[in-house]
């Protein structure tokens, strides 16, 4: 049942619904075409029956049925994990990153962000530091989105997974699945900046919908952040990121 769904996976590049669809109508397997998806991505995929999937992400609305992957896939075995973004990246925030990233690795909590925009661009650049899980919204072996220079990044210490197989490029509708991973491997949402914008506003609605936690940063790096905006409006004030540990 394995070979079907990544099969289907790479069939329809990945479509939730298009897979869905194929599963429940019963679609036949073209077993010459199966064999060259097998060779090509042999030890490079999961799927949702594998002992390895996260019953975290089973949960989600539409879980993925197949995971493509580069890396340590036993990343995804590890209870504690929080998706870190930022509105916004500079000189403060980096500063602060620095410290996040050294007591995530103390407190074994395993990073989880995307490669899409301004914020994570950046945030994989100055990011040195081992066990992180990557989530992209193109094709696993796509380099949109993802510079060729970012490839030395996946090491046996880190994970780059993606619901798509190959030849499928960002769109908004990647962009959300790609964020319902990252919410669903999770225990929740960190944010160490924050603007009164929409994009902002769509993940939190998105991870409160999935009933995860939004933890904010208290500190207030500079003005331009809205933090304490968030926890007023009633998401958890974060002073250390070791106090995310309570929440597992």
């Amino acid at each position: 049942m394995e070979e079907v769904l990544l099969y289907f996976a790479c069939k329809y590049f990945g479509d939730w619904d298009k897979i869905y669809n194929s599963l429940k109508l019963q679609e036949k397997v073209n077993y010459k075409e199966l064999e060259i998806f097998k060779k090509e991505y042999k030890n490079k995929y999961i799927t949702i029956l594998d002992k390895k999937y996260p019953s975290k992400l089973k949960a989600i609305n539409k879980p993925p049925f197949v995971l493509f992957y580069k890396g340590d896939i036993n990343l995804l075995l590890e209870n504690k994990k929080i998706w870190y973004f930022g509105s916004y990246f500079n000189d403060k925030v980096y500063k602060e990153f620095k410290r996040h990233k050294i007591e995530l690795d103390i407190n074994k909590i395993i990073m989880i962000t995307g490669c899409t925009n301004d914020f994570e661009k950046h945030l994989l650049k100055n990011n040195v530091s081992k066990k992180i899980i990557i989530i992209k919204d193109s094709g696993i072996n796509s380099y949109i989105s993802m510079s060729r220079s970012k490839e030395n990044i996946f090491t046996k210490n880190n994970l780059l997974i993606s619901e798509y197989p190959e030849k499928v490029i960002p769109s908004l509708h990647t962009w959300e699945r790609s964020n319902k991973i990252k919410i669903g491997l999770s225990i929740g949402l960190f944010l160490i900046s924050s603007l009164k914008e929409r994009i902002t506003f769509r993940i939190i609605t998105n991870v409160i919908d999935e009933n995860k936690e939004v933890f904010c940063y208290n500190k207030n790096i500079d003005k331009k952040s809205h933090n304490t905006f968030l926890i007023n409006k009633g998401a958890c004030s974060i002073d250390k990121l070791k106090e995310i540990k309570k929440y597992v």
